[in-house]
């Protein structure tokens, strides 16, 4: 031990040491008084690991490899791709997945609200069962069900279903329906050759 308290040694064998601050030298690792840990590389190899944080938000666990990052804070969980720009976040207010994490307003694929229990979707949606919905469910792509479909609102392209649809509304460009002869009719085609009746019998034809 020097004249001003320093010790320099090799190694230190104690059975407790208090009020120390631990350097390594190179700056890889740092222990301060207060307990925090600075380390470039820690592996371990057993035992358990309890991580427990003071701040609800701002900590983070940030994980990254080959272009993929995870970032794990008390509000969610969010997987970034740097090389497709894709993007999977779940938080609080529910499971969202996008096609370019740069431009997220445009980019949504597919989303499930905690909040209103929506579902949205980009693409398409097929089940093997049923879809029930509280909320609405909103496709930009096609909806097809083996089972039910039902919700308060069903928006879609195309939808599919060969049991029973039971909702509110309905929004698509074409809906399609099975009768008893097994075969699929669309109802779009009813409707024109409705219309086309309608007309007749008003002489517009």
């Amino acid at each position: 031990m020097t004249m001003d308290g320093e010790i320099v040694a090799d190694y230190i064998t104690s059975g407790t040491l208090k009020g120390c601050e631990i350097l390594n030298g190179d700056g890889t690792f740092h222990v301060d008084e207060t307990g925090k840990v600075t380390a470039d590389n820690i592996t371990i190899t057993g035992g358990s690991i309890n991580i427990k944080t003071n701040d609800e938000s701002s900590d983070i666990i940030s994980l990254g490899y080959d272009g993929l990052r995870t970032f794990l804070n008390p509000t969610g969980l969010l997987i970034k791709d740097s090389q497709t720009k894709r993007m999977v976040n779940v938080n609080y207010g529910g499971f969202f997945t996008y096609s370019n994490y740069e431009n997220p307003f445009d980019s949504q694929t597919f989303g499930v609200s905690c909040l209103t229990g929506d579902v949205y979707a980009r693409g398409n949606m097929t089940l093997g069962g049923g879809i029930t919905a509280n909320g609405n469910i909103s496709l930009s792509g096609q909806i097809k069900a083996n089972g039910n479909v039902g919700g308060n609102g069903i928006y879609g392209q195309y939808i599919k279903s060969y049991g029973e649809i039971v909702v509110e509304e309905i929004y698509a460009n074409n809906l399609h329906f099975k009768m008893d002869d097994g075969n699929q009719y669309s109802i779009r085609t009813y409707l024109t050759y409705l219309e086309e009746c309608i007309n007749r019998l008003r002489g517009e034809t």
